[in-house]
């Protein structure tokens, strides 16, 4: 049974997450990753979300790169350029992890605040 200070400090914690979950996607975020000859990179990302489609621009050592995609519940698939996409998995921390060039490349996205 619940008393009702429990019950206020679980309202207190819902209501705490709930603009971390209405912001969705749309964001900075820190990019890391090693591409498909093993050199590592970091940089920005920035991200905008609408329903299900989803525009990323990244910023990583002084070059620019965009790439527009969709969200299918947990996983992300966005085109940049390459012949094959980036796919992402969105993590329970919001961190996306993802791969591309034909899976031999990694990166992980975190949101910034």
């Amino acid at each position: 049974m619940f008393t009702r200070p429990a019950a206020l400090a679980a309202a207190s914690l819902l209501l705490t997450a709930l603009p971390a979950l209405a912001e969705g996607l749309s964001g900075r975020n820190a990019v890391a990753g090693m591409n498909p000859d093993g050199s590592r990179y970091e940089g920005t990302v920035e991200m905008v979300e609408n329903a299900n489609t989803i525009s990323m621009t990244w910023q990583v050592a002084g070059s620019n790169y965009a790439g527009a995609g969709t969200v299918e519940g947990k996983l992300i698939t966005v085109r940049w350029g390459d012949p094959t996409p980036v796919y992402y998995v969105i993590t329970p921390s919001g961190e996306l992890h993802g791969t591309w060039a034909g899976g031999t490349a990694l990166e992980k996205l975190t949101p910034l605040p």
